[in-house]
């Protein structure tokens, strides 16, 4: 979708969709910083919906990070070839409920390259997830130099910022992420406007659809955080 799309059906409910001349009541920089700050509340309380299966190229050594694509790893599942078939499944190395999706479309997330080309049989004994390291875990036995060793990890990965929209600017994030955040830009604006007729009851309406999308409990620090803002 397209984001100038996207906004203007928000300046369209407010009331702020004059043909030549929209967002006039609500800027549009502050309908995008509202996005980003909707984005992050759907991070905070249900970061699930951010999770990923994703294949990791190991670097040399015991030591792996892979801030580059996980904010956080919250299981490491198996050893794969580069196809991302499975050559052994670990068990117990983290174990957590969450909702996931496949994306074996991704590039790997380490860039360590094998110098040689050459086809190697290396199998890890483990691995280890470091607690209060996100990002972070170990294997063993260490990974050799010149060998390419993948493995599958559950990770969460924060959500995209929107900068300035141009004409031909996609929406990121998903459908469904969009779809509630919508609610929470219109909630923002209307919640902070003192001047227009029955605003803070509609804004407490979409905030409370905006948390029912997710399925959560109506945050009321949110809207007062608003309201401050």
């Amino acid at each position: 979708m397209k984001a100038m799309d996207f906004y203007r059906s928000i300046a369209a409910v407010l009331g702020d969709d004059e043909p030549g001349r929209p967002f006039q009541r609500y800027p549009l920089p502050d309908l995008i910083m509202a996005y980003n700050r909707g984005m992050s509340v759907v991070y905070k309380y249900r970061p699930d919906l951010f999770t990923h299966i994703k294949k990791v190229k190991l670097t040399a050594g015991v030591n792996q990070i892979a801030k580059g694509c996980c904010d956080n790893i919250l299981d490491v599942l198996s050893q794969v070839d580069e196809n991302g078939s499975e050559l052994k499944t670990f068990t117990g190395v983290k174990t957590r409920t969450t909702t996931v999706k496949n994306n074996w479309n991704k590039p790997s997330c380490l860039s360590y390259k094998d110098g040689k080309g050459e086809d190697v049989n290396f199998i890890l004994d483990y691995v280890n997830i470091d607690e209060g390291m996100n990002s972070s875990f170990t294997v063993r036995p260490p990974v050799p130099c010149g060998v390419d060793v993948y493995v599958k990890v559950k990770c969460v990965s924060a959500p995209v910022k929107l900068g300035a929209v141009g004409s031909d600017t996609e929406m990121p994030n998903s459908d469904f992420h969009n779809t509630a955040v919508w609610h929470y830009i219109i909630a923002s604006m209307l919640i902070g406007d003192r001047y227009a007729t029955g605003a803070l009851a509609e804004g407490t309406w979409q905030m409370q659809t905006f948390f029912n999308l997710l399925a959560i409990e109506y945050k009321q620090e949110v809207v007062m955080e608003k309201q401050e803002g």
